[in-house]
């Protein structure tokens, strides 16, 4: 039994530590995520934010070099105030398109349909067409622009990168993870989300298959439609857990052992007091049984005492044929002598009427068989509530071996017994003008134990003439009804 014990302790303490350790764990990892989803949802919204300011200055710029162009006529690219992204510039003046920039890959067709002062995507350039009075000024510009403003790291760690996904969800900025980003595409849950314009976070895996996590959101600008994303490897966002998780390991290995110690402690705590419960549990059966002697050495001795000797003198009555009414006489004091015995056995009147009847009966008994002067006096709140099962009869049996005790042994005239609430218990007082008994003899055998059943706290004084009980009983262990 200490051994199952003991592992049973153990285990349900590694059990809490191991529920305790996986709960942190969870919730850091849960805290962490939130808190990278957070991270890249502001380097997105930034971002475009950037590229916003980035296409408007781009556009402005435009226009004025534009009007540079056509003003100047001899084209001096040198004098335009952008031209770091450019890759191509066309003109046309009177429906025939000029070639100044850039090889002529674009069709008169497309430029018809263009709106003015609008930015258009072509492959992997964006395309401007800004009127000049007759003229017309087309604008080529490539991605390095574009690369170049994603391009930032701040706040993004060692792995995270800012791109955008244009026309058949191909990469249209540069990656910092790889060199052919061109021909790169995408297809994740984020790219279907923006797709549908909506703004998130979710925890996909990446061009590289890599799991990251990535803030999306769809970008317009004029004709331009991509598609934003901000993204960090998940590996990296919950990097601050691998340097807990060597203290983590250590408190639960100090945990574990303080659980061994404490599994330990409370095994030989619990282990000793249920032995000392046996070894109480013993001792209350011996004394039960060594009661029950003594009644059947009582109820032997008021056999033998009495119906015997009165069986002895009706059975020499009737050899010697005495006076039938001596010996009619003789089975009267017989009969009496058996029902004395049968009511100390088990009253009827206290199953039939109850304790309080019970005692008024024994009572009258007393002063009619011995001559003794008996009073009681019990408070009226008592009388009302029933007992519990087998207190009435325990407490009977006290109060019947106080009065035999005082019969056999007190020569008392008198007797009183008082039964009233004293604050959440109730008190018993019995007193006789007997003899008395020295404070240095142990209580009667009977008493002690019935005493220690109910819970009863006994005392024993002689500062007076006679003997004088005090028994205070819990009433909420005696009683049904609370009194």
């Amino acid at each position: 039994m200490k051994r199952k014990l003991f592992l049973t302790l153990f285990f349900v303490g590694i059990l809490n530590i191991l529920l305790a350790y996986g709960f942190f764990y969870f919730s850091s990892v849960s805290l962490l995520e939130e808190r990278g989803s957070q991270q890249m949802s502001s380097v997105r919204a930034l971002a475009s934010q950037k590229l916003n300011l980035y296409l408007n200055s781009l556009k402005a710029i435009s226009i004025q070099n534009s009007q540079i162009l056509v003003k100047n006529g001899d084209l001096k690219l040198d004098e335009l105030k952008f031209i770091h992204d450019l890759s191509g510039l066309f003109i046309i003046s009177n429906g025939k398109m000029k070639t100044v920039m850039g090889e002529d890959d674009l069709r008169m067709e497309f430029f018809n349909t263009m709106d003015p002062w609008s930015f258009y995507s072509f492959q992997n350039d964006m395309v401007l067409k800004t009127p000049v009075g007759n003229d017309q000024v087309i604008w080529v510009f490539g991605g390095d622009g574009l690369s170049n403003l994603l391009a930032e790291k701040e706040g993004l760690g060692d792995s995270g990168e800012i791109y955008i996904v244009g026309n058949q969800d191909r990469i249209r900025s540069a990656s910092r993870h790889i060199k052919d980003w061109k021909d790169t595409s995408v297809d994740n849950e984020s790219i279907k989300q923006a797709k549908l314009k909506k703004i998130g976070v979710n925890r996909v895996r990446d061009y590289r298959g890599i799991e990251v996590v990535s803030a999306y959101s769809p970008f317009e600008y004029d004709h331009l439609s991509f598609i934003l994303l901000s993204e960090m490897d998940k590996e990296e966002v919950l990097a601050p857990l691998k340097s807990l998780f060597a203290k983590i390991f250590f408190l639960c290995g100090v945990f574990c052992i303080l659980t061994i110690l404490f599994a330990y402690i409370t095994t030989e705590k619990i282990v000793s007091l249920i032995d000392q419960m046996k070894e109480q549990i013993n001792y209350l059966n011996i004394k039960f049984i060594n009661t029950l002697e003594d009644e059947k050495k009582r109820i032997s001795y008021n056999l033998h005492d009495g119906v015997g000797q009165i069986l002895t003198a009706l059975k020499w009555g009737v050899s010697h044929k005495e006076d039938p009414e001596k010996l009619k006489d003789l089975c009267d004091d017989a009969f009496k002598e058996i029902r004395s015995i049968s009511n100390n056995l088990m009253p009827a009147v206290l199953t039939e009427f109850g304790f309080f009847l019970a005692i008024k009966e024994y009572f009258s008994k007393l002063e009619m068989y011995y001559k003794i002067q008996a009073t009681y006096w019990f408070s009226d709140t008592l009388r009302a509530h029933t007992f519990k099962e087998g207190m009435d009869i325990n407490l009977y049996r006290m109060i019947q071996e106080l009065l035999h005790n005082t019969i056999k042994h007190g020569q008392a005239k008198s007797i009183s017994l008082v039964l009233l609430k004293e604050g959440e218990d109730l008190l018993l007082r019995y007193e006789d003008d007997g003899v008395g008994m020295m404070d240095s003899l142990p209580m009667p055998r009977v008493l002690f134990y019935r005493s220690e059943l109910m819970g009863v706290t006994l005392k024993r004084s002689n500062l007076q003439p006679g003997l004088v009980y005090e028994m205070k009983i819990p009433l909420k262990r005696l009683f049904n009804e609370q009194v």
